[in-house]
């Protein structure tokens, strides 16, 4: 560990972590968040992943993505039941690794091209400018 202020972790921090996990609801929290662990702890954000980072401090780290993987599962699911605003959940997804993207595919003799649905905007705009 580098120099600095002395860490404030102690055990009973993976107990609080855990219980949040599990009851992110009565913390009042929709879905669980490691910004919502970090009002549990009374810690910010920087303080949690470096801990996650430190020898020794595996079930921490476990619990950090433990908590990922539950919010993950909260979006889908609420956001499929259509118990979610479906704006908001798509940008939260995002942190998931998914993302909207539809592909449109025009082939000619002579050429074979595939753009997005906002290039196919952009060239349309374009084309109608030009007439």
């Amino acid at each position: 560990m580098g120099a600095g202020r002395p860490t404030t972790y102690d055990p009973s921090m993976i107990q609080k972590a855990r219980d949040y996990v599990k009851n992110y609801a009565q913390y009042g929290d929709v879905v669980p968040m490691v910004v919502g662990l970090c009002r549990v702890l009374n810690r910010g954000q920087s303080t949690l992943y470096q801990w996650a980072k430190e020898d020794g401090k595996e079930e921490f780290a476990d619990t950090l993505k433990e908590i990922e993987e539950a919010q993950h599962q909260a979006l889908v699911n609420k956001g499929l039941s259509g118990e979610f605003n479906a704006p908001i959940t798509k940008i939260m997804m995002a942190k998931h690794g998914y993302s909207e993207k539809q592909e449109i595919e025009q082939t000619n003799t002579n050429y074979n091209v595939s753009v997005t649905k906002d290039e196919a905007k952009s060239i349309s705009q374009a084309l109608d400018d030009d007439c």
